[in-house]
């Protein structure tokens, strides 16, 4: 499956989705938040899956306090999600993505760390 990425230039999003889109999830299956209430962060977001090909790829900025849902068109599994802030802090772990709200990646920063959390329920 090539690799969906997105260019960030002067906060605006350049999408490059060129996924198949059969049996997949085109739903908010990874979400961003930032915690800080003054910084933006610039995180890059990655999705292999099970056998190590890069599936899905972004670098994003995320204001102070915001949320951001990103669709995500992969075929529902599990997958090792690779989240990494400008300053290097990085995090890996194993998520379960789907098309359930339950089946779900979260990446939280604030104060200079990064977490990437399964949220299969």
């Amino acid at each position: 499956m090539p690799v969906q990425q997105t260019h960030t230039d002067a906060g605006y999003r350049f999408d490059d989705d060129t996924a198949n889109t059969e049996q997949s999830v085109d739903e908010h299956a990874v979400v961003l938040r930032n915690y800080d209430l003054s910084e933006p962060h610039v995180i890059r977001a990655q999705i292999h899956d099970t056998g190590g090909e890069c599936v899905f790829e972004r670098t994003l900025r995320v204001g102070p306090l915001e949320t951001m849902p990103i669709k995500v068109q992969v075929d529902s599994a599990a997958y090792t999600i690779t989240a990494q802030l400008e300053n290097g802090s990085t995090d890996t772990t194993e998520c379960h993505i789907g098309s359930n709200i339950g089946e779900t990646a979260l990446i939280e920063t604030g104060n200079g760390s990064i977490s990437v959390t399964d949220r299969h329920i």
